[in-house]
């Protein structure tokens, strides 16, 4: 039985990161954007239903968690508790498979772009522990030329600093470790 040890905020003004002190799910994350994608876990399913919630996202130990600003944190954070009481790591970590085999189908043939696995593994290093630490993701889209597509994930998808402060910031991350012509892009 897991249960929520904090709610903590995040940069995003509406998102926050619900921790549990236990893990979650072994491998990677689970990312939902709308209802439809939501479906398949009952977490984020009794989210979306709230009306407010835009973005839900579990790794490691932590639900995040992004919405309106009409959103009910506190219902929210209900919504989390009842649901994390039946929780299965099993469950989750077949789900995270299938969503990371789901990724790799889609960026069939970038995997042999010569900048794809430099790319991946300078987002792997310093960038996705960065934003787990706010409640957020990233995912690497695609690379046409020298330019990286990324998707955000989490509570960094709607978050105003995103498509700023830190776009620019993985922008010269890649540039100085792999490229100083790459030029990093939102989808």
């Amino acid at each position: 039985m897991f249960t929520i040890a904090d709610r903590a905020p995040t940069p995003n003004p509406n998102a926050f990161k619900f921790h549990t002190g236990s893990p979650l799910v072994e491998n990677g994350s689970l990312n939902f954007a709308s209802m439809a994608e939501a479906s398949k876990l009952p977490l984020a399913s009794e989210l979306f239903r709230l009306g407010t919630v835009t973005a839900v996202m579990v790794a490691e130990d932590f639900v995040s968690v992004s919405g309106s600003e009409d959103t009910d944190w506190d219902e929210a954070e209900g919504v989390v508790a009842r649901e994390l009481a039946e929780w299965s790591v099993a469950d989750a970590n077949r789900l995270a498979e299938q969503q990371a085999a789901d990724a790799t189908a889609r960026t069939a043939g970038q995997s042999s772009h010569e900048l794809y696995d430099p790319v991946n593994a300078v987002l792997e290093q310093y960038v996705r522990p960065a934003l787990a630490g706010d409640g957020g993701g990233i995912e690497l889209v695609g690379i046409e030329g020298k330019t990286v597509t990324i998707r955000y994930q989490g509570a960094c998808g709607s978050c105003p600093t995103s498509r700023a402060n830190t776009l620019m910031a993985i922008e010269n991350l890649l540039q100085h470790q792999i490229d100083p012509e790459i030029e990093v892009v939102p989808e």
